[in-house]
């Protein structure tokens, strides 16, 4: 109160509104929500948190029940708010002081586990493989990107989508059962169900990583809508456009989570990644393109869309009319395949049918992909006139891991710091040695 009144005196504004209206990790709980109309939204996180709190004075609470309290807090957060997977620890504490003793609960709280480090590839390598760069070096740029392998196979709305909506569930469950461990009753012992369908939930979690240690199926080259969901515009396409791009998988590796590349650095790190993170065969191309007032009938434009080497060559060539559509995406399902690292220049030439007017491409807002180009109006004598953005482009490539030069490189670490360190390489040892055998004491006790 104090505060409020002091942000008031001092600069005639309320300070709880202006945190919540500017600090972005208030801004998650406000996320989920159902809307009305014109500003009525109902919030679930406020409103469930608001129904907690009516409940806990009403009901009262004890000092022996404040972390089972605290679990539901954080049950509740993790289960209807965005979050970043490191802040998942926080419900660690409050879970081992309250359901560590009930199998059942310990099944669960594996379940999150899975599902929360599949929600952390969302993040890509910066959350995953970057972590093993000490071990492995420039070697993880051959390991697949998550969230290219994960956006090659199926769309990441629907992956992440899906194993969110499991944690969210096991959250809100595991608050449930903990609500009802509030009055005296039985605890619950011995395995049961849940604990048999916990380990083959534990391997379909784990399974995309597992799959994609020998081959991989990655997206390659992709506008800044893949990185930030940013704004899209959708001019009309009455000149030929151009979009410049560099083939090859590797382009998230070689942008290294640094949003300032440029060109020469995306290029230069693109060169020095491994053999096999940079080489592949393109599989597939997509440009986004759409027809304003599309009635579902068959389009009739006569545009096209060129690929090109960097040399001026036709690679392919393909009407814009006769390409699958899926929204507002134009799919190439065989596309040429121009060597890793080659610029390739794609091009949308306008036709002359009765539809040529409505056609529109897109083209990202102010920006272009990280150490990538902006794409550029042709005029009739070869003039480049450049656009503020960068065309919608995303490829995926098929490629191979050469999963034996990243374990060589993997154990040269390790015996190197083995050598330069002896007694850390024992403490090392010793860890793993402790960690096998707590997990073998604790699956006989269960099982006795």
């Amino acid at each position: 109160a104090a505060l409020e009144l002091a942000g008031w005196a001092v600069s005639g504004k309320s300070t709880i509104l202006t945190i919540l209206d500017s600090y972005e990790h208030f801004q998650y709980w406000f996320d989920a929500g159902l809307y009305l109309r014109f500003d009525d939204f109902i919030m679930l996180f406020p409103l469930a948190y608001a129904l907690g709190l009516y409940w806990m004075v009403e009901r009262g609470v004890t000092a022996e029940e404040y972390p089972t309290f605290g679990a539901l807090a954080f049950l509740l957060l993790f289960s209807v708010t965005f979050f970043h997977p490191h802040y998942a620890v926080w419900l660690v504490p409050f879970l081992a002081l309250t359901s560590a003793h009930i199998p059942r609960m310990v099944v669960y709280h594996a379940i999150q586990i899975v599902c929360v480090l599949v929600y952390t590839l969302q993040w890509g390598s910066w959350t995953t493989w970057d972590l093993l760069k000490p071990l492995l070096g420039a070697r993880t740029a051959s390991l697949p990107d998550p969230v290219e392998w994960v956006q090659a196979q199926i769309e990441p709305r629907i992956f992440f989508g899906f194993f969110r909506s499991i944690l969210s569930a096991t959250c809100i469950w595991m608050g449930w059962k903990l609500i009802q461990r509030l009055p005296p009753r039985p605890a619950a012992t011995g395995t049961s169900g849940a604990t048999r369908v916990g380990a083959p939930l534990l391997l379909l979690g784990m399974s995309p990583l597992l799959f994609a240690g020998c081959s991989a199926v990655v997206a390659g080259y992709s506008s800044p809508l893949a990185h930030d969901y940013g704004r899209v515009a959708w001019p009309a396409l009455g000149a030929t456009v151009e979009q410049v791009f560099i083939a090859g998988p590797g382009t998230s590796a070689a942008i290294d989570n640094d949003a300032t590349t440029t060109q020469e650095q995306f290029l230069a790190r693109h060169t020095a990644l491994p053999e096999d993170a940079r080489s592949g065969r393109l599989d597939e191309l997509r440009v986004g393109v759409r027809l304003a007032d599309d009635t579902g009938v068959a389009w009739a434009t006569g545009a096209r869309l060129l690929l090109l080497g960097d040399d001026g060559a036709v690679l392919a060539e393909y009407p814009i009319d006769s390409l699958p559509r899926t929204g507002d995406w134009l799919t190439v399902s065989d596309p040429p395949n121009p060597p890793s690292g080659a610029a390739v220049r794609l091009q949308l030439k306008p036709g002359d049918g009765p539809d040529a007017e409505r056609l529109e491409f897109g083209l990202t807002s102010d920006r272009a992909p990280f150490g990538g180009q902006r794409a550029a109006v042709l005029g009739p004598d070869g003039e480049r006139q450049e656009l503020p953005g960068a065309l919608l482009v995303w490829t995926r490539y098929e490629r191979d891991v050469d999963l034996r030069g990243v374990l060589h490189t993997a154990g040269a670490s390790l015996r190197g710091g083995i050598e330069r360190d002896p007694a850390f390489g024992l403490l090392w040892l010793g860890g793993l040695v402790t960690l096998a055998l707590a997990g073998t004491t604790q699956l006989r006790r269960r099982e006795a």
